[in-house]
């Protein structure tokens, strides 16, 4: 007896595939959900220093750290602050900076910020060392031979803003455009330093920066998920 088949089955492979289309925009959507929920833990960490971590100047500080030299000067890195032609940014940004000096022997210290061309003349042919990284594996130094300085740093004149004395000093900057150097030194300018430093700065801009971010990572995270939401059912429905 004869018999006849129905039609056969639909390849279940070919029902499940996804167009190009579909597959990059489910990628897509996935990255910029994720990029955006970082930016949201970054612009809440950004909220949680702004409103918590505050001392009661208004500075947000760095740990103390222990700096120290044989030679007669410690050193930063130059710093460099470059707003081109816009006058005031890093003011706004930044506020007001300060780097607070304690000597290790409870004996005076010396610590002053100048422009780093002054303070590469003053240093010229001085055995002192730059400070070139901080971490949990210590204070990393650059050392430059040489021999003592000319004058002591309390008798120049290059200094934006200095302090000396024992017990912390402490200078204030508002931040410029230009190179700078932050120095510590005896202030008679004698061999041999060692000291507790810690910095710290304003950063008025931070609590609308966080605002900002916050705000932005939000509005990218639901888009992320929104287009993931639609994608993904489409594909389901192809299927049936």
């Amino acid at each position: 007896m004869a018999t006849t088949s129905g039609p056969s089955a639909p390849e279940q492979g070919s029902a499940r595939r996804w167009s190009a289309g579909r597959v990059i925009t489910v990628v897509f959507a996935t990255l910029v959900a994720l990029a955006s929920a970082f930016g949201l833990v970054v612009g809440g960490t950004m909220l949680w220093l702004d409103q918590t971590q505050r001392d009661a100047a208004g500075f947000l500080t760095s740990d103390s750290v222990s700096m120290r030299t044989a030679g007669y000067a410690l050193v930063s890195d130059n710093l460099t602050v470059d707003t081109g032609t816009v006058t005031g940014v890093p003011r706004r940004l930044f506020g007001d900076t300060r780097v607070r000096v304690e000597s290790a022997d409870d004996g005076p210290v010396f610590v002053g910020i100048a422009s780093s061309r002054d303070v590469r003349g003053y240093l010229a042919g001085v055995d002192y060392s730059t400070v070139r990284s901080l971490g949990p594996n210590g204070t990393h130094y650059t050392d430059h031979a040489g021999t003592a300085p000319s004058v002591a740093p309390t008798d120049t004149t290059i200094w934006r803003t200095q302090a000396s004395g024992t017990g912390v000093q402490t200078i204030n900057w508002a931040v410029e455009s230009g190179d700078w150097t932050i120095v510590v030194m005896s202030p008679d300018g004698t061999a041999g330093v060692d000291v507790q430093v810690d910095a710290g700065a304003t950063v008025p801009a931070l609590d609308w920066l966080s605002i900002v971010v916050l705000v932005s990572a939000g509005a990218f995270f639901v888009l992320g998920v929104v287009a993931l939401v639609l994608a993904v059912p489409r594909a389901g429905r192809a299927v049936g």
